[in-house]
C-alpha cells in the first residue's frame, strides 16, 4: 500500500475519464468533474491518458505516505504541505510534482480559490477497476490506504506557469445552447440568460443547485415523460435551477431549458458554493467550433508537458 487517509476531506472521491459507455444501460457518466485540471495534474506526472486522480472537494483533508510516492496537486488553490513529525519540510505548490518519503504527512486544508482539485500519483491509483474505470462516487474514509505504482521520485518534471494556473479559473459568463424544452417555456429560457445566479450549498457531483432571489416558482406538467439528459443540462424543477453533474441521473421529468457547451463544463465545476454564475447563450455551430478547440488546445498543450517530463525537463 502506498497512502493512508487520516483525514478524508470533505467529499473527496477517486476520479478518471468515467463510463460514458455504459450510458445506454442506466449508468451516469462519472469521472473527474473538472476534466482539465485532473488531466493536466496526470500530464505533469508522465501519467498516461484516463489515469486515476483524488478528487478533492473544497476540503482536502490529511494522508500519510507508506512509500515513497511523486505527486501534483492541480485545480482549486488548496493550502496544502508536507511535514514529517509535526515539522513542515516544505509547503505544496499549486500544478507542481512533489515527493513524499515513507512516514510524510500530506495536509491539504480548505482552498482560497475554486472548489475541486486532483491529487494524482505518479503511476495512477490502483482501486479496483468496474466497467472499465476506476470511478466512484464513494467518499474516502479514515483509515483506508490507496494503493499505486512502483515508481522512482524526485524526478524533475515540468511545473505550469502562474498564468497557466490563473487561466483555470475565468470568471466570464458560462456559456449554453437552447435546451430541447426551451422554446416550450420561453419566459424560463429568458430567465436563466438574464439572472445572475449563486451555487447552492447543497450543490454536489450529482447535481449543482442554482439559486436566485429573482426567480419565480411555477409549476410544471405532472404526467411531464422523462427524457435522456447529459452532463450540463440545466433543468427546471418547477422551484428551482439544476445544472447537472458528472454523477447525475440519465433521465428526468424535469424541463430541460438549456445545455452547458462541452468546453464549458470544467469551468462550471469550478464555481463552488456562493460563487456567482451567469449564463451566455450561443448557436450549436458556435459551440462546436468552441469546442473543437478547446480540445485541440488541450490536447496540444497535454502533449508537450508529457514531452518535457518524458525527456526529464
Amino acid at each position: 500500500m502506498a497512502l493512508l487517509v487520516l483525514h478524508p476531506g470533505l467529499s473527496t472521491t477517486l476520479q478518471d475519464g468515467g463510463r460514458p459507455r455504459f450510458r445506454h444501460l442506466g449508468v451516469p457518466q462519472g469521472g473527474a468533474a473538472d476534466r482539465e485540471s485532473w488531466a493536466l495534474a496526470n500530464a505533469l506526472l508522465g501519467n498516461p491518458f484516463d489515469t486515476a486522480s483524488l478528487e478533492l472537494t473544497q476540503f482536502g483533508g490529511s494522508y500519510q505516505a507508506l512509500e515513497p510516492l511523486e505527486l501534483c496537486l492541480v485545480g482549486a488553490r488548496f493550502d496544502a504541505k508536507v511535514t514529517d513529525d509535526g515539522q513542515v519540510r516544505f509547503v505544496v505548490e499549486p500544478a507542481q510534482s512533489f515527493a513524499m518519503r515513507p512516514g510524510d504527512r500530506l495536509e491539504i486544508g480548505g482552498c482560497r480559490r475554486g472548489c475541486r482539485g486532483y491529487l494524482a500519483v505518479a503511476g495512477g491509483w490502483l482501486t479496483p477497476s468496474v466497467l472499465e474505470s476506476r470511478s466512484s462516487e464513494s467518499k474516502l474514509k479514515a483509515g483506508e490506504t490507496l494503493a499505486a505504482s512502483p515508481t522512482s521520485v524526485g524526478r524533475l518534471r515540468r511545473r505550469l506557469g502562474p498564468g497557466e494556473i490563473d487561466s483555470l479559473f475565468d470568471e466570464n459568463p458560462i456559456r449554453l445552447m437552447d435546451g430541447p424544452d426551451a422554446r416550450e417555456v420561453p419566459e424560463r429560457s429568458a430567465e436563466l440568460f438574464s439572472l445572475a445566479f449563486r451555487v447552492g450549498l447543497s450543490s454536489d457531483r450529482l447535481g449543482m443547485r442554482l439559486e436566485s432571489e429573482h426567480s419565480t416558482p411555477a409549476s410544471i406538467a405532472a404526467d411531464r415523460p422523462s427524457s435522456p439528459v447529459v452532463p450540463g443540462a440545466i433543468q427546471w424543477s418547477g422551484a428551482e435551477w439544476i445544472a447537472l453533474g458528472p454523477a447525475g441521473g440519465t433521465i428526468g421529468g424535469y424541463l430541460h431549458v438549456g445545455q452547458v457547451i462541452s468546453c464549458d463544463l470544467d469551468r462550471l465545476s469550478r464555481r463552488g458554493p456562493g460563487e456567482l454564475v451567469r449564463f451566455e447563450k450561443v448557436s450549436r455551430e458556435t459551440a462546436r467550433d468552441l469546442d473543437r478547440n478547446a480540445r485541440e488546445r488541450l490536447t496540444r498543450r497535454l502533449t508537450l508537458i508529457r514531452l518535457a517530463c518524458s525527456e526529464g525537463r
